[in-house]
């Protein structure tokens, strides 16, 4: 009975897909003794020794870990440190991942465990040396393939015993997640994620396109995410350029462009990406996005403290500042997405129209702003269309869990809620300044109602404090303002 399958095999029957799980098409008595028959076999799986599914059980849910610890005292140490490593407890994690290597120093979770740790914590070269630990313990553990990509990344930087030049460390990279992408772990999402940016990174579009396609099959990002996307996209004229942080506010819009071939029109630029040259060569060479500089030229640039807005710019800074010019000569459209780096924006501050989930960048000055605050004026009509009429907003408020996200950083969504929220806001002070005391009290309601377990309290006090102003002997909001106290204004 030893062997990965057990000797069985899929049977020769049509099949159709469903909820994940294949089954064969049959009918009456055979389906009841199919049924039957799967019971029994589950039945063997849990009992007989040496007949287990492969890659079942914590470790490999966890992590993908194929050896995973034999210690039950282990194994439940080892669950606890997964629990507080991605609730962001570093130190409490940190913790019970040394208590696990004392009790067996082989554990390759607990020593990916540590890499992960401190990864996060910014300490990266003993992370990487973690990494590599875990590795020799289990080569195919998925999540400390998928970290040695992120480490040996380019653009991570992390010191190195040996000096490799960055298409060295692209390369190995590169074999890392492509080891990780081909495993059945949900983590092989991420593996294609990483293939992505790696590919962008090299300045390679085919395989980066490929990477997309990839990840669009797998359907990697949550519902929300692909709404966020589409409500990003949907926003856009004709042809505009948009720019992103680079996370996920960017690679879910290129999905839905590259795998459903949404919104092809528009140029999805990662700001976060900039810092290589050869993507800023890429957009420019094979994206269509206008861009003077020379290959030399971005690749010399020297960040350049500049006193008026009191902001080092860096080369993304420069490359931005340059598409934009050469976009206003092809009259083509620039955005911003609003999850952009408010110290990107700053840099617009007079020239920004708030449009819902992007704000275009005027060719010219639009209000009067003090340097480096962002003080953007809004196209109200714009944004009352896109909240009530275009956006999908059905997981709008709903917690997500993402285990297929490796990254305790990107895996709780509820920001891109906050942005729905401030939009929610805006919209309460246009139906103010238009007299609609009913639409301005129901958007308020709205606000307090999805985003009470989200929105930082002082904002929701804010929002109760305006509501009671247009209705002061609203009942609802009497009851819920005492909950959110404001250090501007007492609670009533």
């Amino acid at each position: 009975m030893k062997g990965a399958s057990c000797g069985l095999r899929p049977t020769a029957h049509s099949s159709r897909p469903e909820s994940g799980v294949w089954w064969p098409s049959a009918d009456g008595g055979e389906l009841q003794a199919l049924r039957v028959g799967g019971l029994l076999v589950a039945a063997a799986l849990l009992v007989i020794p040496g007949c287990r599914p492969p890659g079942r059980g914590p470790a490999w849910e966890r992590w993908g870990i194929t050896r995973p610890a034999r210690d039950s005292t282990v194994e439940r140490r080892l669950a606890q440190a997964h629990e507080l490593f991605y609730a962001r407890k570093y130190t409490d994690a940190l913790l019970e991942y040394q208590e696990a290597l004392q009790a067996d120093s082989t554990c390759a979770e607990a020593w990916l465990g540590l890499s992960m740790v401190h990864r996060y914590s910014g300490d990266l070269e003993p992370a990487l040396a973690e990494c590599r630990r875990a590795l020799e313990l289990d080569p195919a553990a998925v999540a400390a393939l998928c970290n040695l990509g992120d480490l040996m990344s380019p653009l991570r930087r992390v010191p190195l015993s040996e000096s490799l030049p960055d298409e060295e460390r692209l390369e190995q990279s590169r074999q890392a997640y492509e080891r990780a992408a081909r495993s059945p772990h949900r983590l092989a999402g991420y593996a294609h994620l990483g293939l992505l940016v790696n590919r962008l990174q090299a300045g390679k579009l085919t395989p980066a396109r490929q990477a997309l396609a990839a990840l669009g099959r797998l359907r990697y990002f949550p519902e929300k995410l692909e709404d966020f996307a589409y409500n990003v996209l949907v926003s856009l004229p004709e042809s505009a350029i948009v720019f992103v942080s680079g996370d996920n506010d960017c690679y879910p819009l290129m999905v839905l462009q590259e795998a459903q071939g949404f919104r092809r029109d528009v140029r999805v630029v990662s700001a976060g990406l900039l810092s290589e040259w050869r993507v800023a060569a890429l957009y420019r060479d094979s994206l269509n996005v206008p861009l003077v500089y020379s290959d030399s030229e971005v690749m010399h640039m020297q960040p350049v403290m500049d006193t008026v807005l009191r902001k080092l710019l860096l080369r993304a800074d420069w490359i931005i500042a340059r598409v934009i010019l050469d976009a206003a000569r092809q009259a083509r459209p620039v955005y911003f997405a609003n999850t952009l780096s408010p110290a990107i924006q700053a840099c617009y501050s007079n020239r920004l129209i708030l449009e819902g989930l992007v704000t275009q960048v005027a060719e010219r000055e639009v209000k009067s702003c003090e340097p480096g605050i962002i003080c953007d004026s809004a196209d109200s009509e714009k944004i009352l269309r896109g909240v009530n009429e275009t956006y999908r907003l059905a997981r709008f408020g709903e917690r997500v869990s993402w285990p297929a996200n490796l990254s305790p950083l990107t895996r709780d969504l509820s920001a891109f809620d906050l942005h729905y929220l401030a939009l929610y806001g805006r919209i309460a002070d246009i139906y103010t300044a238009r007299g609609d005391t009913v639409q301005a009290v129901a958007t308020c309601r709205r606000i307090v109602e999805l985003g009470a377990d989200i929105a930082p309290p002082m904002w929701l006090a804010t929002v109760l404090d305006h509501w009671l102003r247009l209705q002061p002997r609203d009942s609802t909001a009497r009851a819920l303002r005492p909950r959110y106290p404001s250090a501007l204004l007492p609670p009533e």
